[in-house]
């Protein structure tokens, strides 16, 4: 037998000793490991001690979760051999938990289930994140390579894997949750399938808890970021269906009324945004300034070389606009965007 494997089979029978139960028979004065090998009358004098009616034993052997109990109301409570001791005992009145799957325990996240529902569960901290609920999740999961030395001193690959996000479904439609210590829901229930789900933010925790606070204060169905770094958002009211503009750090302001059936963020050497009502389009500047009422047929932002200017359409005809200002560039109109720029050049 090899080095690598006595040590293994040492670690192994190592962690099955430590993540044992023991269970002390106070009249016979004998300890008791509770394994699936134990007898079964130390098992039911184990169970009525504790109050349960039933065991199982996780068939992940190195889990730090070996077993579960089933309270007298019948839900799942977790053995957490670190702590030699059961958790969320209390909480078992209401929830029942699952053992944690591989990929799961590496963010010591378990699922817990109440009323045909199921939430995600922080083990280590001993807390239920019961503001979020779901019927399905999906793990999207990351992998990476690490390199370590083995024995002949050669580095070779290792590949990890961790989670980055859960996708989880509820009432047939997906969203994605983010974690950030807590955990956040980045992306509004809207999708069909967990593929189609856009991949997460990245946003730091007080950005993605602006970003739910967004949700539920200006109740808000959609919510998508105009920048990388998450303060900057177009958000849609669930009943009116019109969109708005929201920037902030922690607490978010209204910088655009919701007034909009569309909201399109032109961001570049020139910023702003272009504003649909009722089929016409107008635009505010960088500075969340209304330049121009929804009144115009079309818009568009034109690059003239080292500037850049807004051509709004009306009536038919092209004329060319300061972005920052309801002011023309050049006197005149023109039928296409090329007679616009040729009045332009020869201004």
């Amino acid at each position: 037998m090899t080095r690598d494997i006595k040590l293994f089979l040492l670690v192994v029978i190592f962690l099955n000793i430590l993540n044992a139960q023991r269970y002390y028979d106070q009249q016979t004065g004998e300890e008791y490991e509770i394994t699936q090998q134990t007898d079964q009358k130390i098992i039911h004098a184990f169970l009525k001690e504790n109050k349960a009616k039933a065991i199982e034993f996780n068939p992940d052997r190195n889990s730090n979760y070996p077993l579960r109990i089933k309270n007298r109301r019948g839900n799942w409570v977790l053995y957490d051999s670190r702590q030699e001791s059961f958790i969320f005992k209390e909480e078992g009145k209401r929830y029942s938990f699952e053992f944690p799957d591989s990929h799961l325990s590496i963010n010591d996240l378990a699922i817990a289930h109440r009323k045909k529902k199921k939430y995600l569960v922080n083990l280590m901290e001993e807390e239920i994140f019961d503001k979020i609920s779901f019927d399905q999740f999906k793990p999207i999961v990351a992998m990476d390579t690490l390199h370590r030395y083995n024995e002949q001193d050669e580095l070779e690959p290792m590949i990890s894997s961790h989670i980055t996000s859960i996708a989880i479904q509820s009432n047939e439609k997906w969203g994605l949750v983010e974690l950030s210590g807590e955990v956040y829901l980045s992306r509004n229930y809207l999708y069909d399938f967990p593929e189609d789900i856009p991949a997460a933010t990245g946003f730091q925790g007080f950005q993605l808890e602006m970003m739910e606070n967004l949700r539920k204060d200006r109740n808000l169905d959609q919510l998508v970021e105009l920048d990388d770094n998450g303060y900057h958002f177009k958000g849609r009211k669930r009943k009116s269906k019109l969109w708005g503009v929201y920037s902030g750090e922690g607490v978010a302001r209204n910088d655009i009324p919701a007034e909009y059936e569309k909201i399109v963020y032109h961001n570049g050497s020139s910023e702003l945004y272009e504003v649909w009502k009722d089929g016409k389009v107008g635009y505010y500047n960088r500075m969340h300034e209304l330049v121009f009422e929804p009144e115009f047929e079309d818009l568009v932002l034109f690059n003239l070389d080292y500037t850049y200017g807004c051509a709004l359409k009306k009536d038919g005809k092209w004329q060319l606009y300061y972005v920052d200002a309801p002011k023309k560039m050049v006197e005149g109109q023109a039928e296409t965007l090329e007679g616009l720029r040729e009045l332009w050049l020869n201004r």
